[in-house]
């Protein structure tokens, strides 16, 4: 099953092009990002990212999991700041 976190995860290593700076700007460590990939690509039985000396790049599973993620990362954005908006009156 796809969780928030790791869409969250998923979406920062590619942006970021590494595991290593993705678990920088999410202050966890490199094996923690490295799991949590590996968990998503397995739940999915997909692969997702090819792994280089130079960083990452998307499979084309991985691109179509990038496009959807990316809304779904936007969507729950709106929903936050919404609520946050209604809870202050």
């Amino acid at each position: 099953m796809v969780d928030l976190a790791g869409l969250k995860i998923f979406v920062t290593v590619v942006d970021k092009g590494s595991f290593t700076e993705a678990a920088k700007e999410l202050h966890l460590t490199q094996p923690a990002i490295t799991y949590k990939i590996k968990n998503l690509e397995e739940d999915l039985n997909l692969t997702l990212l090819r792994r280089s000396k130079t960083g990452v790049s998307l499979t084309p599973a991985g691109e179509i999991l990038y496009g959807y993620a990316r809304k779904i990362m936007g969507l729950y954005h709106d929903l936050t700041r919404e609520l946050e908006e209604y809870a202050r009156g």
